[in-house]
């Protein structure tokens, strides 16, 4: 078997998915995580937390926290 069977059958990539971690079993940032996100949640994250996706504050803050 070679590295790349190995690699097919292996579970880490996904439990430490699962767990927040990265592939070197780092804990991801933050940022990575809601990165992972999909446009929904990002959109309704920014609805919650910033009184609106079309806010001008929200669009300028989002843009210097790296945010969206």
């Amino acid at each position: 078997m070679n590295d790349g069977e190995e690699n097919v059958t292996s579970s880490s990539t996904s439990s430490s998915a699962r767990s927040g971690r990265n592939d070197n079993g780092e804990i991801k940032s933050t940022t990575s995580r809601m990165q992972e996100n999909s446009d929904t949640e990002k959109e309704r994250f920014s609805l919650d937390f910033y009184g609106g996706a079309n806010s001008g504050f929200s669009k300028e803050f989002a843009r210097q926290m790296k945010l969206f």
